[in-house]
């Protein structure tokens, strides 16, 4: 088969949505996840000129083979990587190893959430969420603090260190905290409320609420 004239585009959009929601995925795996979405990704053979043509990385992945990465070893394809470049970006000489290896390891148990096409391709240049009754409480009482500095920007620091980093809370209070707030008792309930509610690579894709759905009784 011949390669569509806008595989190349195509491709390196529908990898940067793949980088924003799942954050690493296997080469193997994202061949399956992506083929859902039709040509050019539904044909093996296409799908791995697309792999070829992107192998540069794009804004917000790179593709690697980690053992190459961290340990050294001779590329190989079989055993390639699309990460986000949110932890993994050798163009800036930032490799977290640690943070790969636990992102992955708690991935394992679960799968893909993989949204329709038109969901998915919210994701191409990152910091997209879905909207909630806590994110949008959460900007609402940010406005309304009149001790914050930057209202926007702190809410978008907020949800990238959970989406992205997904660092606790630390860097969701030090946000608050260089903006001349403070995480008071009814705002870390909020917090906590936004972090369950929101898409994170570390649960493929799927919110806290869906990988922890209550127990009964």
């Amino acid at each position: 088969m011949i390669l569509p004239m806008d595989a190349p585009a195509r491709s390196d959009k529908y990898f940067n949505c793949a980088a924003h929601l799942w954050h690493a995925v296997p080469i193997a795996d994202l061949g399956d996840l992506l083929a859902r979405f039709g040509p050019p990704f539904d044909d093996p053979e296409l799908f791995g000129e697309c792999v070829g043509l992107c192998a540069e990385g794009g804004r917000g992945y790179i593709i690697a083979d980690p053992a190459a990465l961290f340990d050294g070893e001779k590329p190989r394809e079989d055993r390639l990587w699309l990460i986000a470049r949110a932890i993994c970006d050798p163009d800036i000489a930032y490799i977290d190893r640690e943070l790969f290896e636990t992102l992955t390891e708690l991935q394992e148990s679960f799968d893909y959430y993989v949204p329709d096409a038109a969901e998915f391709e919210k994701y191409e240049y990152g910091g997209y969420y879905d909207k909630t009754p806590s994110t949008e409480a959460l900007r609402r009482e940010l406005d309304a603090d009149r001790c914050v500095t930057d209202p926007a920007e702190c809410f978008d620091e907020i949800l990238d260190s959970f989406i992205m980093a997904d660092s606790g809370m630390d860097d969701a209070v030090y946000a608050l905290e260089v903006r001349g707030s403070e995480a008071d008792e009814n705002m870390m309930r909020l917090l906590v409320e936004v972090r369950a509610d929101l898409r994170t690579g570390k649960y493929r894709g799927h919110t806290y609420r869906e990988t922890h759905p209550p127990r009964n009784g």
